[in-house]
């Protein structure tokens, strides 16, 4: 008997919990190609990529995992932690936001919240005109503490480079 697309995200989430990344990956990878519009499997997804290194990939299926369910409190925190770990902190910021809204009660919603807390003390707040749903943002920042502006558009080049999207990325440069 064949596994199921569930059980390949089983297994893949034991594999991640043992810390055998590319394992895990493999068996998220499997349960996407059983069914590709499975949201934790593109969140376990990101979250191997992540350990993996990749963080382009890792991005990237954190967004496919909140195009098929923006409501997913896991992809918007794993999304966050990605971003803050890229320096993109005002982006963290909105995605730690949303997922707050989402689920405020959350088991590890006390380190959302502190983490988001502590970036909000740093100046960072989510940027003007759009929230961080994609990774096709534009960044502002007029907080000369925080980041340049050069700084933001070199960050948001790369982030558009690394989803690939080469003629908005070459754009930001």
């Amino acid at each position: 008997m064949s596994p199921t697309a569930h059980d390949s995200l089983s297994f893949g989430r034991q594999q991640f919990q043992a810390d055998q990344y590319s394992q895990a990956l493999q068996c998220f990878d499997q349960a996407l190609k059983l069914d590709p519009n499975l949201t934790d499997a593109w969140n376990g997804r990101g979250a191997a990529l992540k350990k993996l290194g990749n963080f382009p990939e890792a991005l990237a299926a954190y967004d496919r995992a909140l195009q098929l369910d923006p409501n997913s409190y896991k992809a918007w925190c794993n999304k966050g932690l990605l971003l803050e770990d890229l320096k993109d902190y005002s982006n963290a910021v909105t995605c730690y936001e949303t997922a707050l809204k989402l689920q405020p009660n959350a088991p590890n919603a006390a380190d959302i919240r502190t983490r988001l807390n502590a970036l909000k003390q740093q100046g960072y707040q989510q940027p003007e005109n759009s929230p961080a749903t994609d990774s096709n943002t534009r960044e502002k920042t007029s907080n000369s503490d925080t980041m340049s502006a050069a700084d933001a558009w070199f960050n948001q080049g790369n982030r558009r480079l690394m989803a690939g999207d080469f003629l908005g990325g070459d754009r930001c440069f």
